[in-house]
């Protein structure tokens, strides 16, 4: 799903989509084709964070703090606060 108030069809999701599933619409926005494998390469792509994956946080996020709490919770992993924002990962 795009926020069409952020968007500025700048293409780079279109460009990152490993299948080509994507493409510009006549109203220059991005348009998904059915084949999506939900990678979420053009959401984290997006410099403008105007892509929002369809299952998105609601599913993501039960596998993240899952993953999240195993890992702070193993003294033998080294972690790193980050961030992802306008499709680059920052660190906190």
């Amino acid at each position: 799903m795009v926020k069409k108030d952020k968007c500025n069809s700048c293409e780079v999701c279109i460009k990152k989509c490993p299948i080509g599933n994507i493409s510009m619409s006549k109203k220059d926005f991005p348009k998904w084709g059915r084949n999506c494998i939900s990678c979420w390469y053009c959401e984290m792509a997006c410099p403008m964070d105007a892509i929002t994956s369809w299952i998105d946080w609601p599913i993501i996020d039960l596998f993240t703090r899952y993953n999240v709490a195993k890992t702070l919770s193993d003294p033998t992993i080294n972690n790193v606060k980050v961030s992802l924002s306008k499709g680059k990962v920052v660190r906190l």
